[in-house]
């Protein structure tokens, strides 16, 4: 199980992956990118952004453009030991990713009464058939029509590989 601290620290040392996609933290030194509860009060200051609360409301400590960060929703490696506490509980029940009984739901049974699974129990989920879907925009027209295009490439051009198997005088003759 990959923490979000360490292995980025090992992968990205700047923090340049997060500098571009979360612009609140792009003038934190290197050293706090990763960890920005722990960035001391100067040096938020300094990088405009304060670590606090929720993240969804601006500060006037920091000045009227100062822009807010939450501080972590949970602790990594409390949440860590429960996520491989369960996994281990699930290997001994010869519970893994591909069984039915995870696919259904059924899983739940086999752990009664205890765990951060409980809440789980009550929920019915229900599909709509994609009644509420996104309608999506022109892009995604786009994208489809593309993805259409190449599967038409690519079944052409196994078509040509297998006429390309047969003896020439069963090969169908085509117009260039």
């Amino acid at each position: 199980m990959y923490s979000p601290i360490t292995f980025p620290q090992k992968w990205d040392k700047d923090g340049d992956f997060v500098r571009r996609w979360v612009p609140e933290l792009k003038d934190l030194p290197s050293k706090y990118i990763y960890e920005p509860w722990k960035a001391p009060l100067l040096d938020q200051k300094k990088a405009n952004v304060r670590i606090l609360g929720d993240g969804l409301t601006r500060t006037k400590t920091g000045g009227e453009n100062c822009k807010t960060y939450p501080k972590p929703m949970f602790d990594f490696n409390e949440r860590r030991e429960m996520c491989l506490a369960a996994m281990k509980a699930a290997y001994q029940a010869n519970l893994f990713g591909n069984d039915d009984r995870v696919a259904d739901g059924s899983w739940i049974e086999l752990f009664p009464g205890e765990g951060e699974h409980i809440g789980l129990c009550n929920l019915n989920f229900q599909s709509d058939n994609s009644e509420s879907r996104d309608e999506g925009d022109k892009s995604d027209e786009k994208d489809e029509k593309d993805e259409k295009d190449e599967k038409d490439e690519k079944d052409a051009g196994k078509n040509r590989m297998e006429a390309n198997k047969l003896p020439p005088a069963k090969r169908r003759k085509t117009k260039h």
